[in-house]
């Protein structure tokens, strides 16, 4: 009976810890371009239609001398042992006085908001 009670308590914290509203993720104040430019791996990402199928996904980023930055993103696709593959979007920064605010550009001439400096990236 007691392993009974136990098991129930244990499915109704499940339940309601699985309820609970997600945190948000919220954009760092500021970038220091200089040291962000670089290899970085991704080890946690909301992904896009391209990253559905992305493993040992990692980015690299140039600061060109226009202002916006070359970026290479390189995975495996469908698994560890996948097919590599590269995009190379540019991107462009869009809040000056911060460098937090991203865009990027896969295509010309549609360009999408990203955040790229937030919690969850590892250099």
């Amino acid at each position: 009976m007691q392993a009974v009670k136990l098991h129930w308590v244990i499915l109704g914290w499940v339940v309601l810890t699985g309820c609970l509203a997600a945190q948000p993720i919220h954009t760092v104040q500021s970038v220091d371009l200089d040291r962000f430019m670089g290899n970085w791996h991704v080890i946690a990402s909301i992904p896009t239609f391209i990253e559905k199928e992305a493993f040992n996904a990692a980015e690299s980023y140039h600061l060109n001398a226009d202002g916006t930055v070359a970026t290479t993103f390189r995975f495996n696709r469908g698994d560890f042992d996948g097919p590599a593959k590269t995009y190379t979007p540019r991107g462009f920064i869009r809040d000056q006085s911060s460098n937090a605010v991203w865009g990027m550009q896969f295509v010309w001439p549609f360009k999408a908001d990203t955040r790229p400096a937030r919690n969850g990236s590892c250099r």
